[in-house]
């Protein structure tokens, strides 16, 4: 009877402890890309997460805009996805496939055209976010 009240406290801790994880915040990071002629880049990109539990909600902060992100959480898993719109040249579709480890969101990032005229080529990489600290 004790092994199984401990067995079912272990399972209860672990599970809490991966629901407990926490995205929100601001993160900033470099994606890794090329650009058209094959040079690569590291553009900066920041991403705020707001919302708690299963209501998260995002933004792309950029120099002149702010563009909206729905956030899919897998639950227990550390994983989180962003999905956003950027209506730029045509329209852009943006995706981040996350994962926390260590306060760190490492994944890839992707970007489709609406205008393939306008642009080169669509692309995808890997990014890696650290959380900035909160300002007072």
């Amino acid at each position: 009877m004790k092994i199984g009240i401990c067995l079912a406290s272990l399972l209860l801790l672990s599970c809490s402890s991966l629901a407990a994880q926490d995205f929100t915040g601001t993160w900033v990071g470099d994606r890794f890309t090329y650009n058209p002629n094959r040079i690569v880049r590291t553009p900066r990109q920041t991403i705020e997460i707001s919302g708690s539990g299963k209501e998260l909600a995002g933004e792309l902060v950029g120099r002149r805009s702010r563009t909206p992100l729905k956030a899919v959480l897998e639950e227990g898993t550390g994983r989180i996805t962003l999905v956003g719109y950027m209506e730029f040249e045509g329209g852009e579709h943006l995706r981040w496939y996350l994962e926390l480890k260590d306060d760190e969101l490492r994944g890839v990032v992707s970007a489709l055209h609406d205008g393939p005229a306008k642009w080169d080529e669509d692309w995808s990489g890997p990014v890696d976010f650290k959380r900035q600290p909160a300002t007072p």
